[in-house]
């Protein structure tokens, strides 16, 4: 792009609005760069939380009240093959999950990996039953907690 009578006395607000939205309209235009877009099936009945309920929200007759929350004893990162609550869904399928999220507040910071995951379920006994399976399970060298 080239820019004529760039001196200061002739400084036109116009033309510098006309210029950003020719380069804004270059990134979004489909045209320029091709998309990415990954599609997968959830197994029947499992929703995916990207952000969690307020506090204020909580209590006794929230929408998930069976949840759990894992992380590692250490209080890191789960291993690099479960960083999607996809990727736990599936690995956790057996327990009828309702809804699995994470405690993350930006999309980059997740895909470095997640400390925090939560798990919901039907009822009580289920939730149980995954508190004393997993509590102290090793998923690749990495003994995870349930809190």
């Amino acid at each position: 792009m080239q820019i004529e009578n760039s001196s200061p006395g002739n400084h036109s607000p116009a033309n510098d609005a006309v210029r950003c939205l020719a380069v804004l309209s270059g990134l979004v235009s489909v045209a320029s760069f091709p998309l990415r877009i990954e599609t997968f099936t959830l197994p029947s009945g499992v929703t995916l939380l990207y952000r969690l309920p307020q506090l204020r929200d909580c209590g006794p007759h929230t929408k998930y009240p069976f949840s759990a929350r894992v992380t590692t004893v250490d209080g890191g990162v789960l291993p690099s093959g479960y960083k999607t609550p996809y990727s736990l869904a599936q690995l956790f399928a057996r327990y009828e999950l309702v809804a699995v999220g994470l405690n993350c507040q930006k999309y980059r910071i997740s895909q470095k990996g997640v400390r925090f995951w939560w798990f919901s379920f039907p009822n009580r006994e289920v939730l149980d039953r995954f508190t004393s399976e997993v509590h102290g399970m090793t998923l690749h060298d990495e003994e995870l907690i349930v809190i």
